[in-house]
């Protein structure tokens, strides 16, 4: 009885790890020359490629929230 009952909670376990899937999450650290604070009208040489997002794109677009 013991053993079975082992057994069906290994079994259990390894069914929840099945159906809910291993996630893995990556998180990247940001240096400092990858965001950049720049004021309307100052010039500004980036260091690397990329993106400027002003600030009513990331309040707007990028900190949305979805409501339920």
């Amino acid at each position: 009885m013991k053993v079975l009952k082992q057994l069906i909670t290994v079994i259990l376990a390894a069914s929840l790890v099945l159906l809910t899937g291993c996630r893995v999450i990556v998180i990247h650290p940001i240096n400092k020359k990858d965001i950049v604070r720049v004021e309307a009208g100052e010039e500004f040489v980036p260091e690397v490629d990329g993106y400027f997002f002003s600030d009513f794109y990331v309040k707007e677009v990028m900190d949305a929230k979805v409501r339920k």
